[in-house]
């Protein structure tokens, strides 16, 4: 961090650390979803579809599961008073 002379550093708060959930199969209504949380990636007619395509591209869905978009809708909102 650069500062200015005779300036103190500033601090910042601590960010909550990126949350990771389960993928799982849901039923939603008349179609199934692979979901991580909220965060719901690509849905399906049946649920043996959707049990198949996670089970192919299991990798692929752990990869968006952890990204940032993924776990800011998975984040429990925080209000800040100022």
């Amino acid at each position: 961090m650069v500062c200015s002379a005779g300036e103190a550093p500033r601090s910042f708060p601590q960010q909550p650390a990126m949350t990771t959930t389960t993928l799982e199969v849901r039923k939603a209504g008349r179609s199934y979803s692979i979901c991580a949380g909220k965060s719901v990636f690509s849905s399906y007619r049946s649920e043996a579809l959707a049990i198949a395509e996670l089970a192919s591209n299991r990798a692929f869905y752990e990869y968006w599961a952890g990204s940032v978009g993924a776990s800011i809708e998975n984040t429990e909102p925080v209000t800040i008073f100022a």
